[in-house]
């Protein structure tokens, strides 16, 4: 069985697990997102690594098409797993491929939940449109980025990349734990992955973080992941990125400190009360 087999059997559960989190209102826009996702595995089956490079090369649509040298880094970087929207513009429509590539190494429940929750909280929206000049607002989870795209020329810049790292990377790895926990009840998704222990990654060491929050603290940040872009944008990401400041540090491997946390809760539960 390929390996895309295993995650389209237990497509409804997965779908299931996300909307147990994010309210059953919101399961159709999971839904529609699933069917979105390009999975494929280069290191395991070679049609998969020759159609990661077909799809990173992208067409005349494309918006974020990428050169055969990064495009070839994808497919034989071993040590990452990588989600990569990549997004076309025809007759004036957005579309996005939510592409999710995933090295042997990393073939496992949690690490596919991960990059799931990076992909299916992915948007895309047009701010302006000024003739050659096409402005897109481009969201993840609490990361968001501006482009400008000069479709003339083929060309992008980014004018501002709001990218709260360590807090993107905390709460989608710590729901990911939680749908992988909760999910290995009474299923997996790959085989033989309900005995295999949990691996440690940066992102545990700043676990007491999540934990501590509490149930409206952590449902308002799955409403600004669901957040349209634009929104998002003009009036919640300062508040993110002032969070993910207060926390930030050099070494990644280090536990987050008594004072981080005590500081990280008091403003988190401010930012939830006024909201």
């Amino acid at each position: 069985m390929q390996l895309q087999q295993y995650v389209k059997v237990k497509e409804k559960i997965i779908i299931d697990e996300f909307t147990r989190l994010y309210g059953d209102e919101n399961r159709s826009i999971f839904e529609k997102r699933m069917q979105e996702v390009t999975l494929l595995f280069p290191d395991t089956q070679k049609k998969d690594k020759e159609r990661c490079i077909e799809l990173l090369l992208g067409n005349d649509y494309s918006l974020n098409s990428f050169p055969l040298t990064i495009a070839y880094d994808y497919v034989q970087d071993k040590r990452r797993t990588s989600f990569i929207p990549l997004i076309e513009k025809r007759n004036d429509e957005l579309s996005m491929n939510r592409l999710i590539v995933m090295h042997q190494q990393h073939v496992t429940d949690i690490a596919l939940l991960h990059e799931l929750k990076h992909a299916l909280t992915t948007q895309i929206e047009s701010r302006v449109e000024i003739e050659n000049y096409f402005y897109l607002s481009q969201k993840t989870g609490l990361t968001c980025i501006e482009n400008i795209y000069n479709r003339k020329q083929n060309q992008c810049c980014t004018i501002q990349d709001r990218n709260p790292f360590i807090l993107n990377e905390l709460f989608t790895e710590y729901d990911s734990c939680n749908m992988v926990n909760h999910l290995h009840q009474t299923t997996e998704i790959f085989p033989g992955e309900k005995n295999t222990e949990v691996k440690h990654t940066w992102q545990h060491n700043f676990f007491p973080l999540a934990q501590d929050c509490s149930d409206e603290v952590r449902n308002y940040i799955r409403a600004l992941e669901l957040m349209e872009p634009v929104e998002y944008s003009n009036h919640y990401a300062e508040q993110i990125d002032l969070l993910n400041h207060l926390i930030s540090q050099d070494n990644l491997e280090e536990p987050v400190s008594v004072k981080q946390k005590k500081l990280f809760l008091n403003y988190i539960t401010q930012f939830t009360e006024r909201a």
